[in-house]
């Protein structure tokens, strides 16, 4: 899209009126060759709404599976990755704006750790649906009397519902539900249960509001191999369990750093031991892959059995550790600590 300081020095030489009418011509020709590519490509729209937006690589992948979400190519789609990677903004406000611009008919049901923070994210969704340069884009239009930031419906009969993990969403249904980080980690730290009790509100609630075709978006942080992910994951062996795809980002750079380097010494904490060795199998069967050797000389020792503890064929090393655990007589050129 054309820079608006540059058009206006572009036409500084003329009247103010006829500076705007053409500013506005250059600016409609140059939307109307955009809005396809905007409108079928969700990073492409991420740019569009938010021009300070820096892009990372990480985003790529981000993009890719929430187009294939869009498509329909992906029905149920879990993300894990690190705080502070801009997953609340894709995943709770970006997502639903872009899906039920694409279909203003779309029923929506988002949710989050605290029902004050999902009310907060309808409310930040609901506004950029009624803004001009949204507008422009999509005939999505809000009902009139659509005045809650966490419920509202559009002109063509589309809805969006947030909710606190926890909270009743009876009555509702939903073509598409987004779960963002639905642990808070006050929560997880404090209460044993608090992994058991967001599965069964999970199992219980929006997973029964599912509407027939309907798509599942988890985007979240891990915490142990007992939250919702590790669960869902862990029921799909059981016949009629939904079949999950995963992208675990946390496990990028390790696996790239090593391969860069045969002979790294890595060491890799997060707050759970159990949670770190999982991360290190993710690790591990990564770089065990054939396309991941297209890539690297890397190649695992061939003893090299244990999920948290192995080496390379190169003289590297990976150790995985929670937090206060135990890593006297080890050496790391590479220390990384996830949260």
């Amino acid at each position: 899209m054309p820079n608006e300081k540059i058009l206006e020095k572009k036409y500084e030489g003329l009247t103010p009126d006829e500076s705007a009418k053409l500013i506005e011509l250059e600016r409609s020709v140059a939307l109307d060759e955009a809005r396809p590519n905007i409108t079928k490509n969700f990073l492409s729209f991420v740019k569009y709404v938010w021009p300070e937006f820096i892009e990372g690589s990480h985003h790529k992948i981000i993009n890719k599976k929430f187009n294939d979400l869009a498509n329909g190519k992906v029905k149920r789609l879990i993300i894990n990755m690190p705080p502070r990677h801009t997953k609340s903004e894709f995943a709770s406000y970006l997502l639903p704006a872009w899906m039920i611009g694409k279909n203003p008919k779309l029923k929506i049901i988002q949710a989050t750790h605290t029902a004050d923070l999902a009310i907060d994210f309808g409310r930040k969704t609901k506004n950029l649906v009624d803004e001009q340069n949204y507008r422009e884009l999509f005939d999505t239009r809000l009902q009139e009397d659509s005045q809650a930031a966490g419920k509202w419906k559009t002109e063509q009969g589309g809805e969006y519902f947030a909710a606190g993990v926890g909270g009743a969403i009876t009555g509702r249904g939903a073509d598409l539900l987004i779960i963002d980080d639905p642990h808070k980690e006050q929560d997880v730290r404090a209460d044993g249960k608090a992994f058991e009790k967001a599965m069964n509100w999970y199992t219980a609630g929006p997973r029964q509001r599912l509407q027939p075709g309907g798509s599942i978006v988890i985007v979240m942080t891990r915490w142990s191999t007992k939250d919702i992910t590790g669960q869902l994951l862990k029921a799909q062996s059981e016949e009629g369990s939904d079949q999950w795809e995963v992208v675990e980002l946390p496990a990028l750079l390790p696996a790239w750093m090593i391969g860069k380097n045969p002979k790294l010494k890595i060491i890799q904490a997060t707050h759970t031991a159990d949670l770190a060795i999982d991360f290190g199998r993710k690790t591990k069967n990564l770089v065990d892959q054939d396309n991941y050797k297209e890539l690297f000389p890397t190649r695992l020792q061939e003893d090299s059995q244990a999920a948290g503890k192995w080496k390379t064929d190169k003289g590297g090393e990976y150790f995985a550790a929670g937090v206060g655990g135990a890593i006297t007589g080890r050496g790391a050129d590479l220390l990384i600590i996830d949260d």
